[in-house]
């Protein structure tokens, strides 16, 4: 499985001409984490004169599910979503169930309450927004954190997420969704098939702005000059990873601003940050992914 240590058991039976067997092997092996496991099986059988077809491989899927709903027609569930500084417009695809992972909101352990905005596109709609706290590929009862009604389509109403006591760093699958009330579906069984609505989901990241992330590039140094005041250039030179990357500007409470995401040329990101329309302060810059970065502070006069 997954090119890893072959397993070898014994077929002690005889097969005849053009018929088949079935075997089934004693060993077991454990896909209950999030992800695709390529497994190969074959024979071994010294008088085969035919060794081309020995072979047989397939690939096991274990993912979050994916709800199927309507949003299509009357725009139903969730159009607008914000939190923390970061805005979003959940799409309607043609399932109503949409992952957008690259998007991350970040929410900070030091605050007691985290506030948000959202929008739902259809008059007399419901709310609910889990995160998998355990990451186990599932949604629970325990990690709905945040639910309502909405009376009005396409007007701001507001939501708040507390996170649960003892809560580890990190980041988490967060899932969005939002259904009109007067028809069918369960909008709190996260896996539901709803009429009229849409299912999205969308990475939350946990961070102590007290503590020290994970730093993925050891051997490396943020370097942040100011050639012109409120003008500041980012740079990073590594040659530990090729993978795009996250500028991320952040208040110094956590409230995410601005980010952008650049790619690693001959070595390096860079990446010029204009500052000019921001209010005088303090400012956090952060070059990174969801694993971990490097962190400094700026100072916009």
């Amino acid at each position: 499985m997954n090119d890893g240590e072959q397993v070898t058991e014994t077929f002690d039976r005889s097969i005849a001409a053009q018929t088949s067997e079935t075997f089934t092997f004693s060993t077991t092996e454990d896909f209950s984490a999030i992800g695709t496991y390529e497994i190969t099986a074959g024979t071994a059988l010294e008088t085969d004169s035919d060794t081309s077809n020995n072979i047989a491989s397939v690939t096991v899927t274990n993912d979050y599910c994916q709800p199927v709903s309507n949003c299509s027609g009357f725009g139903d569930g969730v159009t607008l979503f914000t939190l923390e500084g970061t805005l979003v417009t959940p799409p309607c695809s043609s399932t109503g169930y949409s992952a957008n992972l690259e998007t991350t909101f970040n929410l900070n352990v030091q605050k007691d309450s985290h506030m948000g905005t959202l929008q739902m596109g259809y008059q007399n709609s419901g709310y609910v927004i889990f995160i998998d706290f355990n990451n186990n590929g599932g949604f629970e009862t325990s990690e709905l954190v945040s639910s309502g009604t909405v009376e009005t389509a396409d007007t701001d109403a507001v939501f708040t997420i507390d996170l649960p006591e003892g809560v580890e760093l990190g980041t988490y699958r967060m899932r969005i969704r939002g259904k009109d009330n007067n028809e069918e579906g369960d909008l709190n069984d996260p896996c539901g098939e709803l009429a009229y609505g849409r299912t999205n989901d969308y990475s939350v990241r946990i961070f102590n702005s007290l503590s020290v992330e994970e730093n993925i590039f050891p051997e490396s140094e943020l370097v942040i000059l100011e050639p012109e005041q409120n003008h500041f250039q980012i740079s990073l030179s590594t040659e530990e990873t090729t993978e795009k990357m996250a500028v991320s500007v952040y208040s110094i409470l956590g409230q995410k601003l601005a980010e952008n995401w650049i790619e690693n040329e001959y070595g390096s990101y860079v990446y010029d940050l204009d500052m000019s329309y921001a209010s005088s302060g303090v400012y956090i810059v952060r070059i990174g992914n969801r694993t971990g970065g490097q962190s400094k502070k700026i100072i916009v006069k």
